[in-house]
């Protein structure tokens, strides 16, 4: 519960990113690339929270660390609420949330990691992000229009607030069992330079692409005729397809061959970047988008689950959840910028059909690693 429902609620600023993106321009009077810069530091900070995390994990309490880490993000959506705004003062506020809100997230990743089925783990803990966002997409922009952007920081840090419990659930229980099945693969140690190279790079590229692509999806939308308020119940529907994903990978659970479901996943989503890349009519942009969403859910969990499984001590699983962060800031600065500089949304589309058909080869080569070892 405690993953699931922390790491829900600390992702919902990033989950509903196409509304966010919509009422930040209109509110405020952003820019694509301004609004690009507000993603790139919240997700930033998310990521930079694994960068203490090499000095408390393992010599500090993990519930006392939770406590803390919530508290100051309770502190910082309240004051990003209340506080008359400014472009300086929202951003700092951001980079405070994010901070602290990625020191969560990485809780919930570490023992979702170290769980004994970490594809189940992975696969539950996105669902449940996927069902705040879908949640979040439909409500909020009503939200938006009635209250403006304070509704979205408030309601974070009231659910935020509720949730406060369920951080004593973390505990250094979540520890991999010893010894290993029979048949299992012996791990590859996390000294393998190679392997860890590849999860990353895999995961760094995958991101980049999902980054640019999803912050902007309003942008497309508006191409296919739609208003603001249908593509919101449009991209809510299309969370719901990412739940359908993500429970699908859990139901899996690490069973059947792991090339071919990854060639399944990466697949589908490649296919649904060519199809936003040609700018589709409604018909066909809700099919890519909803396409676009489930392969993106279905694939993630397996590519942690590959790095958390060879990982004993959890610092692959800290590096990757870095990069993670990393790549989803940097894929809306640049997406942001490439759209105020005249290329077109299709070609963005595109540019991240290519990046995950690159992330598919280095998940194979790094499948490929692991059968050798086994």
């Amino acid at each position: 519960m405690s993953i699931i429902t922390l790491g829900a609620v600390i992702s919902l600023p990033g989950l509903i990113a196409p509304a966010l993106a919509v009422q930040l321009a209109q509110q405020f009077g952003l820019s694509a690339s301004q609004i690009g810069a507000y993603f790139f530091i919240e997700l930033i900070a998310f990521s930079s929270a694994a960068l203490p995390a090499q000095f408390w994990m393992g010599r500090f309490d993990e519930r006392r660390v939770a406590r803390v880490a919530a508290i100051v993000f309770v502190a910082a959506n309240v004051a990003a609420a209340v506080l008359p705004f400014s472009i300086a003062a929202l951003l700092a506020l951001r980079f405070v949330a994010g901070l602290s809100g990625g020191t969560l997230g990485l809780l919930c990743m570490t023992s979702a990691g170290m769980s004994p089925n970490p594809d189940r783990a992975f696969g539950l803990w996105i669902v449940g992000q996927l069902v705040a966002g879908a949640i979040g997409l439909y409500f909020l922009p009503q939200l938006f229009a009635v209250f403006g952007l304070k509704s979205l920081f408030l309601c974070v840090a009231a659910l935020t607030a509720l949730a406060f419990p369920l951080c004593g659930a973390f505990s250094s229980r979540f520890t991999r069992p010893q010894k290993r099945r029979k048949g299992e693969a012996r791990p590859v140690s996390a000294r393998d330079g190679r392997f860890a190279a590849l999860i990353v790079a895999a995961v760094c590229v995958f991101y980049l692409a999902i980054g640019a692509v999803w912050s902007f999806a309003s942008r497309a939308a508006v191409g296919a005729g739609l208003d603001p308020i249908l593509a919101g119940k449009i991209l809510s529907i299309a969370t719901l397809m990412g739940i359908a994903g993500a429970m699908t990978a859990s139901v899996i659970g690490g069973r059947g061959s792991r090339r071919l479901i990854l060639a399944l996943g990466y697949g589908l989503l490649i296919a649904g970047l060519v199809v936003l890349s040609v700018g589709p009519h409604v018909t066909g942009y809700a099919a890519a988008v909803f396409a676009f969403k489930f392969a993106w859910t279905f694939v993630i969990p397996f590519v942690f689950a590959v790095a958390a499984r060879e990982d004993a001590s959890g610092r692959l699983t800290s590096a990757v959840g870095f990069i993670t962060g990393v790549a989803l800031a940097i894929g809306p600065l640049v997406g942001g910028i490439l759209l105020d500089h005249g290329v077109g949304y299709g070609a963005l589309c595109g540019g991240a059909a290519a990046l995950c058909a690159v992330s598919f080869l280095c998940m194979l080569l790094a499948d490929r690693k692991l059968a050798r070892a086994a």
